[in-house]
C-alpha cells in the first residue's frame, strides 16, 4: 500500500488522528466496554504465570487506548506497539507521557503485520529491547477487519508462532454474521452506519449552535469519511469463521466473550 493509499484509507489515523479519541465512540458502539473486557482478560491471563516480566504485542496500537491502560495497571508489563500510521505512534507517545508511563517500558514500530520485514522487526525489538524470544500476550483492536480472510489466517498463524505456551490472544474488532446468520449481516451493518451518521450529525449540529462552524464542518466531513470507509474498506468475517481460523492456526479455548452489533471480542489461548 503506497503512502497516498494509506492517507486516504486511514484518514482517521493520519490527517485526522487528533480527532480519533474524541469521536471513536461515535463509530464503535460500546467501545469502552469492549476495551474494559480486554483489560480484564489481560489481568486474568497475567495471574496464570509467574514470569518476572510479561511481554505484550499490541497490533494496531493507535493512540494507546489499550496499551497505556495495561502499562499503568501492570508494573511488570513491557509492550511493543505496532501501527501502520506514524501520527498514531506520535499520539501514543504523548498519551504515555501524560499518563506517567516511562518510554523504557514500551517500543513503537511503524509497519504492517502482513509484511515479513515488519514481523522480523517485531521479534528483533523483543529480543534487543526486552530480552524476550516469545510474547505472553498479543492484543489487537479494530485492525484485523482491514485484512482479507486469508490475511487474517496469516496474522493468526504469526500470532500463534510468537506466543509462549498458554499465551493469550485477544481480538477486539468488527465482525459480520457469516456462517452464523447471514441475513443479519446487512441488517446490522445498516443499523451501524445509520447510528454513525446520526452521532456525527448531532455533534455537528451542537457545534454549529455553539458558534463553532469549523468544527461542525469537520465533523460532517468525518461522518462522510467513516461511512465511506465502512462501505469500501472494511473486510469483515464472522465470529464463527475467525474462531475456526484460530483453531486451524493452533489456538485452543477460542471463544467470544462480548458482542454488540458488529463490535465483538474474541479470546484464544495457545
Amino acid at each position: 500500500m503506497n503512502p497516498q493509499e494509506i492517507r486516504e484509507k486511514f484518514f482517521y489515523a493520519m490527517s485526522d488522528a487528533g480527532m480519533y479519541d474524541a469521536t471513536i465512540e461515535w463509530v464503535a458502539p460500546h467501545y469502552k466496554l469492549m476495551h474494559q473486557m480486554m483489560h480484564q482478560l489481560v489481568g486474568a491471563s497475567m495471574r496464570t504465570h509467574d514470569d518476572n516480566l510479561t511481554i505484550a504485542l499490541d497490533v494496531g496500537s493507535g493512540t494507546g487506548t489499550d496499551a497505556i491502560a495495561m502499562l499503568k495497571t501492570f508494573p511488570n508489563l513491557r509492550l511493543i506497539g505496532l501501527d501502520l500510521c506514524g501520527p498514531m505512534n506520535e499520539l501514543f507517545k504523548k498519551n504515555a507521557r501524560e499518563n506517567g508511563v516511562s518510554d523504557e517500558r514500551f517500543a513503537l514500530i511503524q509497519g504492517d503485520l502482513l509484511d515479513p520485514d515488519t514481523r522480523g522487526m517485531i521479534q528483533g525489538v523483543a529480543r534487543t529491547r526486552f530480552g524476550a524470544s516469545k510474547f505472553n500476550i498479543v492484543t489487537s483492536a479494530f485492525t484485523f477487519h482491514h485484512f482479507s480472510t486469508s490475511e487474517k489466517q496469516e496474522a493468526f498463524r504469526f500470532s500463534h508462532e510468537i506466543l509462549s505456551s498458554r499465551g493469550l490472544f485477544l481480538l477486539g474488532d468488527l465482525f459480520n454474521f457469516g456462517e452464523e446468520a447471514p441475513w443479519l449481516t446487512q441488517t446490522i451493518f445498516n443499523w451501524e452506519v445509520e447510528w454513525i451518521a446520526d452521532n456525527f450529525e448531532q455533534g455537528a449540529t451542537a457545534a454549529a449552535k455553539a458558534g463553532q462552524p469549523e468544527l461542525a464542518l469537520k465533523l460532517r466531513s468525518l461522518k462522510e469519511g467513516w461511512i465511506n470507509h465502512y462501505l469500501m474498506d472494511n473486510k469483515l468475517d464472522g465470529v464463527t469463521t475467525q474462531l475456526r481460523l484460530l483453531k486451524a492456526a493452533g489456538f485452543q479455548q477460542a471463544g467470544n466473550p462480548f458482542r454488540y452489533w458488529q463490535v465483538g471480542l474474541i479470546s484464544a489461548i495457545k
